[in-house]
């Protein structure tokens, strides 16, 4: 079952509808209708979010197919999972929580195989062609870095340092801790350097 439409679908018509939906029913709204037997609102939620969802899962795995795979997933399983669902909280919280955790599984599959699950260049598809080549290099650089941390370091500190989100979004959107967000960042930040710092020692492109 194909939920998510291929984002070339979120042009101008795909964001009229998005708006529509928004204010036409809230999320718990659309949950209720769907467990109500109507399946096809679901569509609404993906709508809504699914453009969302895969620029958070391509933050973190840094590579567009590997992105709309989470994504996909993401999406089957809440849709299977959506009778648990507490209309009380935030649907798309739920829903990054689970690509997140798929978002870290995928990132230990492709490192116990010897790939990389990041894109060579590692620049945002949002990114024109302006984008100036230092600043490519730069990003390919930081990525390689990035990659010698282990996963969970290694999402954490994307989600805060290169996303920019907060501790405390990071808690909630992660399911871990905000003491234990924290900590973790704190010691990414000192792998990170530390492998930084063996890159520039190794004189293999790295910057001072």
């Amino acid at each position: 079952m194909s939920i998510v439409r291929p984002l070339t679908e979120g042009g101008p018509a795909a964001k009229l509808a998005m708006s529509m939906d928004s204010e036409i029913a809230s999320d718990a709204e659309i949950v209720h209708r769907v467990l109500a037997g109507d399946a096809d609102a679901y569509e609404g939620l993906v709508r809504r979010y699914q453009e969302r969802l895969y620029r958070a899962a391509w933050k973190i795995l840094g590579n567009e197919d590997d992105a709309r795979d989470v994504a996909q997933e993401a999406f089957i399983r809440v849709y299977r999972r959506l009778d648990r669902f507490d209309t009380s909280r935030r649907f798309y919280t739920w829903i990054y929580r689970i690509a997140y955790n798929l978002s870290v599984d995928r990132m230990r599959q492709r490192s116990r195989a010897g790939r990389s699950p990041l894109s060579a260049d590692f620049v945002d598809p949002s990114d024109g062609p302006d984008a100036g080549v230092l600043g490519d290099e730069l990003r390919r650089e930081v990525r390689e870095v990035l990659e010698e941390l282990p996963p969970r370091y290694r999402a954490l500190l994307i989600l805060r340092d290169v996303e920019g989100k907060s501790g405390k979004d990071i808690s909630d959107l992660s399911g871990v801790g905000h003491a234990t967000v924290r900590w973790r960042i704190h010691r990414a930040r000192k792998l990170f350097r530390q492998a930084w710092e063996r890159r520039l020692a190794r004189g293999s492109g790295g910057r001072p």
